[in-house]
C-alpha cells in the first residue's frame, strides 16, 4: 500500500518539475494518449471488418464449389472434384482446406491427398440440410469452418476451412506501419513543442532574471524581446515600464537620503553656531556685564558719597533691565514661549509684527476659526516652524513689498497660505534643491499633509500647506 506522505511528496515533486517540462510532458502524456486510443479503435475496427470480409468470402467460396460439385458427384467424377477443390485452394491462399462429405458421412474428395484429419468431422457436424459457419482454433491458427449442403443436402455437404493467419498478419502490419506513424508523430510533436515552449518561456525566463537583478539592486536592468505585440510581449512592456518608475523613485529616493543627510548635517552645524552664538553672547554680554557690575560695586565700597552711590545703584539698575531683556530676546529666539502660552495663531502673530515689520514689509495676518483652537504641541511647533521659515526666506530674497499670511481650520483639517509680490523662487529650489524649502517640506510631510509651491518672477511666490489634525 502507497504511503500517503510519499504520495505527496511525489505529487509535490511532480508540482516542482520546471514549467517547460510540465508542458512538454502534457504534450507527450496526450499525444500518446490519444495514440493507444486510435491504435485500439482502428484494431478493433480492422479485425471486425477482416472477420466480416472472411466471413463473407468462405460463404462465397462454399457456394461456389457447391454449385460446381453437383455434377462431379452425379458423374462420380471423384478426380475431377478433387481438381476443382485443389484449383479452389491454389487460386485463394487464404484457404486452408476443401472437402465433400457424403450424406453417409464418407469423404467424397478432397484437399487432404495424404492423411484425412477425421476430427473435422466431428466439427461443424450439424444438419445437412443447412449452411452454417464455425470458427475453430486449429494448430495453425483460427479457421472459418464453412459448412454448404449440395443440392440441398441430398449429395452431401461441402466443408471449407478458411485461414484467418494472413489476414490477421495483414492487419497486424498495419497496425505496426499506424503505430510507427504514431510515434513519429509523438516524436514531431515533442521537438515542435520544445521548440513553441522555448519561445514562450523565453521571455519568461528573461523576466526571472530581471527580477532577480531587481532584488539585488540594480534598477537599471531592462528586458528585450521580439514578442511585441502578443500578451507576453505586453507583459514585458509593462515590466519595463515598471523598472522605469522604480528606477525614478530609486533616484528619487537617493536624493531625498542625500537632502536628509545634508538637513541633518546642516541641522547639526546649526545647533553648533546657535551654541556658539549663544556662548558668545553670553561671553560677551553678561562677561562685560558682570564685569562692570564688579567694578561699580567696588566703587560703591570705596564712595564715601550717598549720592554717587545712588547714581551708581541707577545705573546698575538701568544695566540689569538690559541683560535681562538681552536675555529675553535669547530664550524667544530659541522658543517663544508665547507659543506655548497663547497658541499658534497669536504666536505667529507676533512673530510677523516682531521680524516682518522691523524689516520694512507691509503684512497682514489672517485666520477663521483658529484663534482659540489649540493643537497638539508638535503641530503648532512645525507649523510655526514652517511659517517662520516661509516668512524668512520672503525677507531674505524675495524683494516683497507686502506678504500675506493666513490660516483656517476646517474639517480636521489646517490650512495655510502664505504669498508674496517678490521675484519668485528658482525652480531647482522649488524641488527640494534648497535646504529651506525641503525642511519645510519634511515638516508637512512628517504630519502626514501636503505642501505646494507656485512661483514666477512677475506674480511671486504662494505657499500651500495642508495637515490633519
Amino acid at each position: 500500500m502507497i504511503n500517503k506522505t510519499t504520495l505527496q511528496e511525489t505529487l509535490l515533486k511532480i508540482y516542482n518539475v520546471p514549467f517547460y517540462i510540465k508542458i512538454v510532458g502534457l504534450i507527450v502524456f496526450t499525444s500518446f494518449f490519444i495514440g493507444i486510443l486510435t491504435i485500439v479503435a482502428v484494431e478493433k475496427t480492422f479485425y471486425n471488418f477482416n472477420s466480416n470480409q472472411l466471413n463473407e468470402l468462405s460463404v462465397s467460396i462454399a457456394k461456389e464449389l457447391s454449385f460446381q460439385s453437383v455434377n462431379y458427384i452425379l458423374d462420380n467424377d471423384i478426380f475431377g472434384l478433387t481438381k476443382i477443390l485443389d484449383d479452389s485452394k491454389k487460386s485463394n491462399p487464404d484457404v486452408l482446406y476443401a472437402f465433400v462429405e457424403s450424406p453417409d458421412n464418407q469423404i467424397f474428395a478432397s484437399t487432404f491427398h495424404n492423411v484425412f484429419p477425421k476430427e473435422l468431422l466431428d466439427v461443424n457436424n450439424s444438419d445437412f440440410k443447412t449452411s452454417s459457419v464455425k470458427q475453430i482454433k486449429t494448430n495453425l491458427g483460427s479457421v472459418i469452418d464453412v459448412k454448404e449442403p449440395i443440392l440441398n443436402g441430398e449429395l452431401g455437404v461441402l466443408r471449407v476451412g478458411i485461414s484467418k493467419k494472413h489476414s490477421e498478419n495483414v492487419v497486424n502490419s498495419l497496425i505496426m506501419y499506424i503505430l510507427l506513424i504514431i510515434f513519429l508523430g509523438i516524436f514531431v510533436s515533442v521537438v515542435f513543442a520544445s521548440i513553441i515552449t522555448y519561445l514562450i518561456m523565453q521571455p519568461i525566463f528573461l523576466l526571472k532574471k530581471a527580477t532577480k537583478e531587481i532584488s539585488n539592486g540594480n534598477y537599471k536592468i531592462k528586458v528585450y524581446s521580439s514578442r511585441l505585440y502578443d500578451d507576453l510581449g505586453g507583459l514585458i512592456e509593462s515590466f519595463n515600464l515598471m523598472i522605469d518608475k522604480l528606477n525614478f523613485l530609486e533616484k528619487e529616493r537617493e536624493k531625498k537620503e542625500q537632502l536628509l543627510k545634508e538637513f541633518v548635517n546642516k541641522v547639526i552645524d546649526a545647533q553648533e553656531e546657535e551654541r556658539k552664538r549663544i556662548s558668545r553672547e553670553l561671553h560677551d554680554e553678561l562677561g562685560q556685564f558682570f564685569a562692570y557690575l564688579k567694578m561699580r560695586i567696588k566703587t560703591v565700597e570705596e564712595s564715601n558719597s550717598l549720592n554717587e552711590t545712588k547714581k551708581i545703584f541707577s545705573e546698575l539698575k538701568e544695566n540689569l533691565l538690559k541683560e535681562v531683556n538681552l536675555i529675553h530676546d535669547m530664550a524667544k529666539n530659541l522658543r517663544p514661549s508665547i507659543l506655548d502660552e497663547m497658541g499658534l495663531s497669536k504666536a505667529i502673530e507676533f512673530y510677523l509684527n516682531d521680524f516682518v515689520a522691523a524689516n520694512n514689509i507691509n503684512y497682514s495676518f489672517n485666520t477663521f476659526n483658529i484663534e482659540q483652537r489649540r493643537f497638539d504641541s508638535h503641530i503648532e511647533t512645525s507649523i510655526y516652524r514652517v511659517v517662520q521659515e516661509a516668512v524668512l526666506n520672503v525677507v531674505k530674497h524675495s524683494r516683497a513689498k507686502f506678504l500675506k499670511v493666513f490660516l483656517e481650520w476646517n474639517n480636521g483639517i489646517l490650512r495655510g497660505i502664505i504669498e508674496d509680490d517678490g521675484i519668485g523662487i528658482e525652480e531647482n529650489q522649488k524641488n527640494n534643491s534648497g535646504f529651506g524649502i525641503y525642511s519645510m517640506k519634511e515638516r508637512i510631510t512628517l504630519l502626514g499633509g501636503n505642501l505646494e509651491i507656485n512661483s514666477d518672477k512677475e506674480n511671486g511666490t504662494i505657499i500651500i500647506f495642508s495637515v490633519p489634525t
